[in-house]
């Protein structure tokens, strides 16, 4: 599949009490999903598993894991949306008219279908 746009997606594991500080496009959008352990990050927060951080612009990212396990961390995102973003679902969309197509061809299941996934 051929994006419109640069995008970025990498999966890190960072060890217990370990930082690892990734380069990054400082244009980028980016965000942080924890899929497994937990991050240490400035200001008191700690992103567990399940939980999506938004990255602060820069030309690089530090993840620090806490110190009790391997923290699984996808990086994710892309040039900034140009236009407006809806939410409806799991469907993230530019225009009501692709929301309706999404739901339509989910439904239909030319999406495929994902083992595990609740939706």
């Amino acid at each position: 599949m051929k994006l419109t746009t640069a995008t970025t997606f990498v999966v890190v594991l960072v060890e217990p009490g370990a930082t690892m500080t990734l380069p990054v496009d400082a244009a980028a959008e980016l965000g942080l999903y924890v899929l497994d352990g937990h991050l240490v990050a400035e200001g008191g927060m700690s992103p567990g598993q399940g939980s999506l951080a938004l990255v602060t612009p820069g030309d690089e990212i530090a993840l620090t894991a806490a110190n009790d396990r391997t923290a699984e961390v996808a990086v994710i995102g892309g040039a900034p949306a140009m236009g407006p973003i809806l939410f409806s679902g799991p469907f993230v969309m530019d225009s009501v008219e692709h929301l309706a197509r999404a739901k339509r061809d989910y439904a239909s299941g030319r999406m495929g279908r994902l083992d595990g996934v609740p939706f």
